[in-house]
This record gives structure tokens, sequence and C-alpha cells, in this order.
């Protein structure tokens, strides 16, 4: 079997990726290339004004529905 080096840029919270937050090790010895961008809140924040245009819709009401579930961004 033969294994090959990949590179991977990864975007998550700092809590995860660098402060092993619930005890997610993978990334540890990791090069950060950004840290604290942005807080999550303003990231959420950013994401209802601009992807949603400031109006978070009733598709976001049941955390359960099939709408939620389906999201790629979940």
């Amino acid at each position: 079997m033969t294994c090959h080096a990949s590179l991977y840029t990864v975007g998550g919270s700092n809590y995860i990726l660098v402060l092993n937050g619930d005890g997610c090790t993978a990334f540890n010895g990791a090069k950060v290339v950004s840290e604290r961008v942005r807080p999550d809140s303003q990231a959420l924040i950013c994401y209802i004004q601009e992807a949603l245009g400031g109006k978070v819709g009733r598709e976001y009401e049941d955390p359960y529905s099939i709408t939620r579930r389906e999201s790629p961004l979940l």
C-alpha cells in the first residue's frame, strides 16, 4: 500500500483546531496559517447579514427539519 502526502487547508473554530476542544487532537502539530480571524459569533452574524439578507427564514425554525438536515453547510 502506498501512502501519498496531501496538503489540506482546514477552517474551524479555535476551540477545536488549536485548543484541542472536546479532546480533538487530530490537528496537533499542524501549521496554523491564520489564528482568530473572527469569533464564531461574528461568523454567524456575517452569514445572517450577507447570505440571508439579514433575515433568518422560517426554514431555520425547526432544528429537526428535513431542509436543515439536507443543508450542505451542516
